[in-house]
């Protein structure tokens, strides 16, 4: 029994910094999910250029960075997420062949509420559903 608590141990605690991200970041790091990069890199922009007095050459010097920096965050951020599925998936897949059939029933009931529980909850939370523990 400790060995897969300290599986578990390990799994949660490694993945704390990428759920730690998501609270983090802004209205921006939002707006990059919802609108598209090319968008938040405009208002971006924009207020740098009021900020900083930024000339046209340097505002499209730093729109295309910062639209750069967003596109490659996104693309880190939904490999993670398909990295932490996969994850999910395999501990489930394990823990199916360690559990008698009674405890995977009682599992999946256990599951099956927890979900429901999840299901009540709005907002970015419903994308953590991971494995479970």
């Amino acid at each position: 029994m400790r060995i897969p608590l300290v599986i578990i141990t390990a799994l949660v605690l490694g993945a704390a910094p990428v759920w730690a991200h998501c609270g983090k970041g802004g209205v921006g790091e939002k707006a990059a999910t919802e609108a598209g990069p090319a968008m938040v890199a405009e208002k971006k922009t924009a207020k740098m250029t009021d900020e900083l007095g930024l000339s046209a050459e340097q505002a499209a010097q730093v729109k295309a960075l910062i639209q750069e920096k967003l596109e490659k965050k996104e693309a880190v951020m939904a490999e993670a997420h398909d990295k932490k599925h996969a994850i999910g998936e395999d501990f489930q897949t394990k823990l199916q062949a360690v559990l008698t059939p009674e405890q995977q029933a009682k599992h999946a009931a256990m599951m099956e509420e927890r979900e429901g529980k999840k299901g009540s909850m709005k907002g970015s939370m419903k994308e953590h559903k991971g494995s479970g523990y």
